[in-house]
């Protein structure tokens, strides 16, 4: 093997291990931002901070015709206002807490040149955000574990992860709202994109046990849309007008 052939497998390698180690690091990251909001274990700081680290270099040196977007928007601007916000209130923790998601914008440039898998991972998130909702909900509903009962539930409760419960103002008697759960609509537009109509119900059911009237009428609403103007199959229009 020559020396030129040599190098480039060794760059390809590299190149991957970078990929490898930007796609975790942004599992970590979609996962506990969709699931876990109020970040109870800190690691969505932590995951976006390694990001951040991770591809600052490549950040700084973005040439694309996103480099104002990602540098005044992603780096500038956050900054600014987190450090307003601590001359404001001289409190230095908090506000970068509270900050910090903005500076997400400066990865554009990596998502996008180095084609991570991001998609993939918020679709995976949000498939399992919505299978969390209907499977607390059918767990109380069939009588085997009551949502007082139920583990699992009561920790996204008490975490300020989600609101859980029952009561007579939601459209099922029931209440299951994780944080996150109005990003399932658009799960469920994704899912009518592509005719996955079994999980594009999954989807609106989720939507429907967060419990709140917005997220239930908007998702039927767009459910309705999609299907009376966008579906082009007669048959299957057919079938959710009957419905």
């Amino acid at each position: 093997m020559t020396n030129e052939a040599a190098i480039t497998k060794k760059s390809i390698l590299d190149t991957r291990v970078v990929d490898l180690i930007n796609d975790l690091l942004l599992v970590v990251f979609i996962f506990n931002t969709v699931l876990l909001p109020n970040d109870t274990y800190n690691l969505k700081i932590v995951s976006l901070g390694a990001l951040l680290l991770f591809n600052i270099p490549y950040i700084l040196k973005n040439k694309g015709e996103d480099k104002n977007v990602v540098f005044w928007g992603g780096l500038v601007l956050p900054s600014i206002f987190i450090l307003w916000s601590v001359i404001l209130t001289k409190d230095l923790i908090g506000n970068i807490k509270y900050g910090y998601v903005l500076y997400i914008l400066a990865l554009l440039c990596v998502i996008r040149s180095k084609k991570l898998h991001f998609l993939s991972i918020m679709i995976i998130a949000l498939r399992l955000l919505a299978a969390i909702t209907l499977l607390i909900f059918l767990l109380d509903f069939t009588r085997l574990l009551s949502l007082n009962d139920n583990v699992f539930a009561q920790f996204l409760h008490n975490s300020s992860n989600a609101m859980i419960g029952k009561t007579q103002d939601s459209f099922l008697g029931y209440v299951i709202f994780l944080k996150a759960s109005p990003l399932v609509l658009f799960l469920m537009i994704y899912d009518m994109k592509r005719r996955n109509y079994i999980f594009a119900i999954l989807a609106l059911g989720a939507m429907i046990l967060s419990g709140t009237r917005a997220n239930a009428l908007i998702s039927v609403a767009a459910f309705a849309v999609y299907v009376v103007f966008f579906e082009k199959d007669k048959t299957t229009k057919l079938w959710f007008i009957a419905c």
